[in-house]
């Protein structure tokens, strides 16, 4: 009985956690308007300029470039 009620909560707690949508992913609807494709643009950019950063990775989040 414990072992049908415990795979009955783990079952029912994993629910919501499948659904969540990925994160960093480029969606259709971000690249319908102007402003999303410069910002796919420029992360880009900024992905390649920071790959040789001998600092490491601090500062390189696309979001924080301008």
């Amino acid at each position: 009985m414990a072992v049908v009620m415990l795979a009955a909560g783990v079952a029912y707690a994993c629910k919501d956690f499948l659904n969540i949508p990925a994160q960093g992913t480029v969606i259709e609807q971000s690249l319908e308007t102007k402003a999303g494709v410069e910002g796919s643009l420029i992360a880009a950019y900024r992905s390649l300029d920071c790959s040789s950063s001998s600092a490491g990775s601090w500062g390189c989040a696309a979001s924080n470039w301008v």
